[in-house]
């Protein structure tokens, strides 16, 4: 079979795993026969927000999904909630005598706003109510941006999701509502469930700031501190890492950045939330001493992963710097060492491509600078008049009043 041929072929079969995916003729609640269980080991859900140019994406993590399902265990639950140019509807992924089964097993009846924290916790409280588990993971599918809202350049405001409103693959509609990250964390840690891992199929979401306001959400926090490219994670060979019955975040994103070239791959982190506070502890001291607003230090030279290209310099835009390359930076050798010590508790595991991919450069490429990555971003305030807006709502997180940037001088 010519490649061209071969080629066609799948994609034929990707569309008819996709259109069997959307048939809502099977739309009980009932587990298949044969895996039944009164309350599922542990189930994963990818919440896909893609009412926007994401669209034809997330068609394709669906088969992806669908690949995979045959590595799910009977006691084990794989869920994706879908909100693209269609109606939003809950799918779920499993396996039935070596046979991999995608069954919608609900369909809203009127589209609403994914981003909306409120529609948020509407489709948690029926995926829970409907298949109890002892332990939930989540994965986020969107656009990202952090914990920025940026109003600075009279942009949409948002954090993490995108929907449009109007069913649209153009993404150049205003999304009507944002998942915020204060919203995000309130919602998970009143979950009457454990939580194992969140992982964030988004860009620029490993950021301090983002971290530490989740960090009672769940064990571990997957994420890369940089663009990722429109595919995404490779569900198909996630999946079985998923439902692993000793899980192991590293062996995630070591799968997940293997899928990509190491010219132009993705850059990825694992955060062990439990060692957090730890690490708060360690970088309060250094907040004022190095980064004061009375004697500010240069963030020249500071590892970036967002800077130059279509927006001009991108001057009036926040850069998402490397927090382990602006300590070591502006640390004594002494210094650095020990905080050092606490960031590699706190991110035992990260790996990083030679380069990335990015909208932000008319070369479509950032390189990575492996001396000062660290797989985990922080926000730098400036005295510009372009940044007020930025520094107001970064003193509304709580890393800004955990390591004193109030004291500070921000």
């Amino acid at each position: 079979m010519s490649y061209k041929i071969r080629q066609l072929f799948l994609c034929v079969i990707s569309l008819f795993i996709i259109a069997a995916c959307y048939d809502d003729s099977s739309n009980g609640i009932d587990l298949p026969s044969g895996g039944s269980v009164d309350t599922l080991r542990t189930s994963t859900l990818v919440y896909i927000m893609a009412e926007n140019n994401l669209d034809s994406y997330s068609r394709k993590d669906i088969a992806e999904m669908y690949r995979g399902a045959t590595d799910v265990p009977h006691d084990c639950g794989m869920f994706a909630f879908v909100d693209d140019v269609s109606v939003p509807r809950i799918l779920r992924f499993y396996n039935e005598g070596g046979v991999p089964v995608c069954d919608t097993i609900y369909t809203f009846s009127d589209d609403f706003c994914s981003s909306d924290i409120d529609e948020f916790s509407g489709v948690f409280d029926w995926l829970l109510h409907n298949y109890p588990t002892k332990e939930l993971n989540l994965v986020l599918w969107s656009h990202g941006s952090g914990w920025l809202k940026d109003a600075a350049r009279e942009r949409v405001q948002r954090v993490i999701g995108f929907d449009n409103g109007v069913n649209s693959p153009d993404g150049s509609y205003p999304s009507v509502k944002a998942v915020e990250m204060h919203e995000l964390a309130g919602f998970l840690e009143a979950l009457p469930v454990k939580k194992g891992f969140i992982m964030f199929d988004a860009c620029f979401m490993q950021g301090i700031e983002v971290i530490y306001e989740l960090r009672n959400c769940a064990d571990w926090i997957i994420a890369s501190p940089a663009e990722i490219p429109g595919n995404g994670a490779p569900y198909d060979k996630l999946m079985p890492l998923f439902f692993a019955k000793a899980l192991s975040p590293s062996a995630i994103i070591r799968a997940y950045y293997d899928n990509y070239p190491y010219r132009t791959g993705v850059l990825l982190s694992v955060v062990d939330c439990s060692k957090i506070e730890a690490f708060a502890d360690a970088t309060a001291p250094y907040i004022p001493k190095y980064f004061s607003k009375v004697s500010p230090v240069s963030y020249s030279g500071i590892f970036q992963y967002l800077k130059g290209g279509y927006f001009g310099d991108l001057a009036s835009y926040p850069c998402y710097f490397d927090m382990n390359g602006a300590m070591m930076l502006h640390l004594t050798d002494k210094e650095y060492k020990e905080w050092k010590k606490a960031f590699d508790r706190m991110v035992p595991y990260s790996c990083a491509a030679e380069g990335w991919p990015t909208v932000y450069n008319r070369t479509g490429r950032f390189k990575t600078d492996f001396e000062q990555f660290g797989g985990v971003s922080m926000y730098l305030p400036r005295s510009r008049n372009e940044y007020e807006s930025f520094n107001g709502d970064f003193a509304t997180m709580q890393w800004y009043d955990r390591v004193g940037w109030e004291s500070a001088g921000w």
